[in-house]
Order: structure tokens, then sequence, then C-alpha cells
């Protein structure tokens, strides 16, 4: 299973993806390949490594 979340940044829209073991993609909104590999089945949640992946776009 693969989860996602939205994150904000100053140059646009991010959206960080992971699954149970770690983070699996990140893109910017409107990129050329955006999901492109992005399970059809994923679902909108905040797992350890989306936030762990937060506090290192934060910094």
């Amino acid at each position: 299973m693969q989860y996602t979340a939205t994150y904000p940044s100053p140059l646009g829209k991010i959206l960080p993806a992971s699954n149970d073991e770690g983070l699996t993609g990140l893109w910017f909104d409107h990129q050329k390949y955006y999901a492109q590999k992005l399970a059809p089945e994923h679902v909108q949640k905040e797992t350890p490594a989306i936030r762990q992946t937060r506090k290192w776009l934060d910094l």
C-alpha cells in the first residue's frame, strides 16, 4: 500500500509518497511525470516516512 500527503512549499505543492518501509516518491505539482509510479489505490495518510520528509523540507 502506498500513502501520500500534500506538502506546500515556496516552489509549489509537493506530493511525497511512502509505503510501510520508507519514502517511495516525491513530485512537484504539474511535474512532467507527476505521480507516474504512484499506485492507483494509494491512501492519503501521513506516515512516519512522510513526517520525516516534511521535517527535512522544513529546514
